[in-house]
């Protein structure tokens, strides 16, 4: 909006120059300025650099003296640019999950689309992420249906939230969007009865310790992998497989700050268990960067 707003004093003021070639900058002419300066920019720094500006001793409109007016309004509009960002907040996305995002790389399949949309600034990435690991490394009060705890429940969560905090450390956040991929190790170990119990646990837990209510929530949702026999690739039943799907969907089904990422496509015509490297990723990357710009705009 700075740079939109430049072009539009430069012009309108190359434009006075051009009729009154040696006229003194008028008060009405200055009041053109001011007006559109805060139309584009809304910022009383850069107004009031102009009508000091403007009191000065008259002189006639040239190139020279004319760029000795833009110059520091330049500035100070892109000065109040990153001013306004810095008071709205940050945008803060934490990526976590097991192997499918341990084999995700954000620096390049999410951090630069989320930068490009919401601008680099104000953006913050933090990502932790360990193949093989069950739900209750991340959920602290996990319990089995049976009864069963983890003796280390929490412990990648803990380094996850070690890493987010020294990331918005004095930074104001605007907006908190957590980007999950995880569930395999939950189906294969039989524990996918109290999967969604567990995920709507991870979300009060996020809450508490970030201390707000509204994050968002991107789920991408187990692939079709596990209905494929890994031996020969027959489709099977597999009911574990299915209940941590349906729960994934039920968690984002129930709330309009969460969705679901289809992902069934990405694992190749093999159905593999990872997908496919890099053009599987990179799809991946690009739905959580669309499914994340509708969440934050929706705020």
């Amino acid at each position: 909006r700075g740079l939109e707003a430049t072009k539009v004093v430069s012009r309108r003021s190359n434009q006075a120059g051009t009729e009154h070639l040696n006229t003194p900058l008028s008060c009405n002419k200055s009041h053109t300025i001011m007006s559109v300066i805060k139309e584009y920019s809304g910022c009383d720094a850069a107004i009031n650099l102009v009508v000091v500006a403007s009191s000065r001793r008259p002189t006639p409109i040239n190139d020279t003296n004319m760029k000795s007016y833009l110059i520091p309004v330049i500035m100070m509009l892109t000065y109040c640019g990153l001013l306004h960002a810095e008071e709205s907040g940050k945008h803060l996305f934490i990526l976590s999950g097991q192997s499918n995002m341990a084999r995700f790389k954000p620096k390049s399949w999410f951090t630069p689309g989320i930068s490009e949309s919401l601008g680099a600034e104000n953006v913050i990435v933090s990502f932790y992420a360990q193949g093989g690991q069950p739900i209750s490394k991340w959920y602290r009060q996990w319990k089995s249906s049976k009864g069963e705890t983890d003796p280390e429940a929490g412990k990648i969560y803990d380094a996850l939230m070690e890493t987010t905090k020294a990331a918005i450390q004095g930074k104001k956040i605007q907006t908190v969007t957590f980007i999950w991929m995880q569930g395999e190790a939950d189906s294969k170990a039989g524990n996918s009865d109290v999967y969604l119990a567990s995920l709507n646990g991870l979300k009060k837990q996020l809450e508490r310790d970030l201390e707000r209510t509204d994050i968002n929530f991107i789920i991408g949702r187990l692939s079709d992998s596990g209905f494929y026999r890994r031996r020969d690739k027959k489709r099977i039943k597999n009911p574990d497989w299915d209940t941590v799907r349906k729960a994934q969907e039920s968690f984002a089904d129930a709330s309009e700050r969460a969705v679901w990422i289809d992902t069934d496509d990405l694992n190749g015509e093999k159905q593999e268990l990872h997908y496919k490297k890099p053009e599987g990723y990179e799809k991946l990357g690009e739905r959580y960067v669309e499914a994340a710009i509708m969440l934050v705009q929706a705020k």
